[in-house]
């Protein structure tokens, strides 16, 4: 009677026998997926920059400022091509809370943390650029370290690569919430994943306090 070949059984995060990872292929992913992250928002500052320089005129945003944009402003402040629309009405919020109307609109973890870095960095257009962009690298790490335990690096590196490089990606660039909300949202999954579950969920409290749509990491 023949034998059954019994494998062992593969626990989360790890590939099967035999070519498992080590430790090194993983820090090597690793790298390489916040690299790319990195790398990304680069490409988009330039390309923001080069945009302002090319176009002459921006028309009118929500708050109704006009902007006229050319080479020598794109360089003086190459940060200030992504704080528009929305990213308006977070500056405004950051600045002088929520006294204009439509400002109760947006939630206020991600203007309260540009009100902080605008204090170090005196610009609030630029200080909401690096954090989006910060955040973003930042959910990048977490994001590969939650897809990595579950189907391994491989799998991770393609998770982060391809978020960097969607054609919806920019929005995360931007003065906007979305890279924030981005790392708060895989930071509790994370925690969750590790049964980090008071962390969890204060770090989902967060979530909520970044977009309405946090309220789903909080769902029992």
């Amino acid at each position: 009677m023949a034998r059954l070949q019994v494998e062992p059984v593969r626990q989360a995060g790890q590939d099967p026998q035999p070519g498992a990872p080590t430790a090194y292929s993983d820090r090597t992913a690793l790298l390489a997926a916040v690299a790319t992250a990195g790398a990304s928002r680069l490409i988009l500052l330039v390309a923001g920059v080069a945009a302002g320089g090319y176009l002459p005129l921006i028309g009118v945003d929500r708050l109704h400022v006009r902007l006229h944009w050319t080479w020598r402003a794109a360089l003086a402040h190459p940060l200030h091509g992504w704080a528009h629309w929305d990213g308006r009405w977070f500056l405004l919020v950051a600045k002088s809370g929520y006294s204009a109307a439509g400002a109760p609109a947006f939630y206020p973890l991600y203007p309260s943390t540009v009100k902080l870095s605008a204090a170090a960095l005196r610009d609030s257009a630029a200080a909401a650029e690096v954090v989006s962009a910060l955040c973003f690298v930042a959910a990048a790490y977490v994001l590969y370290r939650l897809v990595a335990h579950e189907f391994g690096p491989r799998v991770a590196v393609f998770t982060v690569a391809f978020l960097a490089v969607a054609p919806t990606s920019f929005f995360f660039q931007a003065a906007y919430s979305e890279s924030l909300f981005r790392l708060l949202s895989v930071g509790s999954l994370r925690l969750a994943q590790r049964r980090r579950w008071l962390l969890a969920g204060v770090v989902g409290l967060l979530a909520c306090l970044t977009r309405a749509s946090g309220v789903v990491l909080d769902d029992p």
